[in-house]
C-alpha cells in the first residue's frame, strides 16, 4: 500500500510540473518574447518516462499528458495524443538500443524528440487529416530542441529529485527493463 502512494505521488508530482510547464509555454513565453520559437517544456516529461519507466507506466503517462496538455494546444485530441504516442515510442526505442545514464544522454534524447516533433507531425497530417499541414518552418525546427536542451538540464535534476522523495529507482548502468 505504502509504495502505491508513493507512485501516486510520483505521478502528481510530475504532472503538476507538466501543468506548470505547459502553461509557462503557452501563455508566459508569448508574453514575454512574442512569436520566438519557445522551448517544448512538456518533452522533457514525456522523455523521462519513456526512458527511465516501464513501457506501461510510460504509456499511461503519455496518455495522460495528452489529455492534460490538448486543450492547451490548437490540435485535436486525437492528433496531439497519436503524436503523443510516436514520440514515445520513438524515445523507447532510442533507450532500447542506447542507453546511458546521465543528463546529457536525457538532454540528447529530449532534443532528438523535439526535432522529431514537427515531422512527425507532419507525416501523421498528410497519412490522417483532409487538409494536411503544408509548411515546416526551417528555423523553429532546428531553434526549438536546443532551447528544449537547454531547458532539460535543470528540468533532469527536479526530475530525480522527484523520484528519490518517493523512492523510485532508475535504472542501473546495463540499461535494465523493469
Amino acid at each position: 500500500m505504502k509504495d502505491q502512494t508513493k507512485l501516486i505521488k510520483n505521478f502528481a508530482f510530475f504532472l503538476s510540473t507538466l501543468l506548470i510547464l505547459t502553461t509557462l509555454e503557452t501563455s508566459l513565453w508569448m508574453q514575454v518574447f512574442g512569436t520566438f520559437p519557445s522551448p517544448s517544456f512538456w518533452i522533457p516529461v514525456l522523455v523521462y518516462w519513456s526512458i527511465y519507466r516501464s513501457h506501461k507506466q510510460g504509456l499511461f503517462m503519455a496518455y495522460l499528458m495528452a489529455f492534460i496538455i490538448s486543450p492547451l494546444t490548437a490540435l485535436p485530441l486525437g492528433m496531439f495524443l497519436l503524436t503523443n504516442l510516436v514520440l514515445f515510442e520513438i524515445a523507447f526505442f532510442v533507450r532500447s538500443r542506447f542507453y546511458q545514464p546521465g543528463v546529457i544522454y536525457f538532454t540528447l534524447v529530449c532534443g532528438l524528440i523535439t526535432f522529431s516533433l514537427p515531422i512527425v507531425l507532419l507525416l501523421l497530417s498528410w497519412l490522417i487529416e483532409n487538409k494536411p499541414l503544408k509548411d515546416l518552418q526551417v528555423f523553429a525546427l532546428f531553434m526549438k530542441p536546443l532551447l528544449t536542451m537547454l531547458v532539460c538540464i535543470p528540468l533532469s535534476y527536479l526530475f530525480m529529485y522527484f523520484d528519490d522523495k518517493t523512492d523510485i529507482a532508475l535504472p542501473t548502468e546495463t540499461g535494465r527493463q523493469f
